[in-house]
């Protein structure tokens, strides 16, 4: 979990966008002159040709204050291109999950950063994780929070839990595996039982509705993909 100093770097970037612009309306004003100079000068030549103003930058000042400006510009724009790109790719990174953040600032309340980096890590959205988080459904996020976990270390006098994701895996498997199930088989036999039709009708909405209920909690599906998977199950019932 790192900090990107969002407000650090945009402030850069305005810099660099602002010298740059600065720096083009230089060379905009140079142009001008240039151009309003006598026909068939070196000045006003060199603002045509750019081989004459190479040939002319040590005859006097006023070429090498045109190639001075001119490669200033390209190291400016080049540096302000890459800022760019760069900054495109941090804000594409990934924030860490709450999970971690509690983890981490319950770590940093017992051994307590100080001077600058006491407040490091309190501003959420300058946080980023440089793996992606993995992404749980709503019963994996919930048996994180209430299955209790193995000690992993003690600092000062309190504890810190951790719990492996394979033990959250597996037991998202057998409960999604029994309630699926369930769900096949429970209702074929529901459905036998009842003889009349109307209240087969009521068991095949019951059955759809606890098949899209568990479809949502138990995967990370779209509405789109939940809706169509029930309208199936309803089909198959």
């Amino acid at each position: 979990m790192h900090i990107i100093f969002h407000r650090v770097t945009s402030r850069n970037l305005l810099y660099l966008q602002s010298e740059l612009r600065m720096l083009e309306d230089k060379l905009d004003q140079l142009d001008k002159e240039d151009l309003n100079a006598e026909p068939g000068s070196d000045r006003h030549v060199c603002s045509q040709c750019f081989e004459r103003l190479s040939a002319l930058e040590g005859s006097g000042p006023g070429p090498k204050v045109r190639m001075d400006l001119i490669r200033r510009l390209r190291e400016l724009a080049k540096e302000y291109q890459e800022a760019l790109l760069l900054r495109s790719q941090v804000l594409g990174l990934s924030p860490p999950s709450k999970r971690i953040l509690k983890v981490m600032r319950k770590c940093f309340e017992l051994r307590s950063l100080v001077g600058h980096d006491e407040t490091l890590f309190d501003d959420d959205e300058d946080l980023v994780a440089l793996a992606s988080p993995q992404v749980f459904d709503v019963l994996s996020r919930s048996l994180w929070e209430i299955v209790p976990g193995t000690k992993l270390m003690q600092l000062n006098q309190e504890h810190m839990f951790f719990t492996t994701e394979r033990y959250i895996e597996t037991a998202v498997t057998i409960i999604s595996t029994a309630l699926a199930a369930f769900l096949l088989l429970g209702s074929i036999g529901f459905l036998r039982a009842v003889k009349s039709d109307s209240g087969r009708l009521w068991l095949i909405a019951l059955f759809t509705s606890l098949f899209a209920a568990s479809f949502s909690i138990f995967s990370n599906a779209r509405r789109a993909d939940i809706f169509a998977a029930s309208a199936a199950y309803a089909a198959v019932l």
